[in-house]
């Protein structure tokens, strides 16, 4: 998976968060992306955390 194909990723799952959050409330979001077989996993939990905590979180996963 190329540089580009990233962005492309990113740019996607960046226009597909807020409608994630405004439809379901859902708290959690984390994007994982194998290198094995070019799948994107997209996980989420419905469950109640502090922006702070929930940015953290997300600088640990990249």
């Amino acid at each position: 998976m190329c540089i580009r194909d990233r962005v492309y990723i990113l740019l996607l799952f960046a226009a597909v968060i807020p409608h994630f959050f405004l439809i379901s409330q859902i708290s959690f979001l984390s994007l994982t992306v194998s290198e094995l077989n070019n799948t994107i996993y997209i996980t989420y939990m419905k469950y109640t955390a502090d922006h702070i905590n929930l940015h953290a979180y997300y600088e640990l996963i990249k």
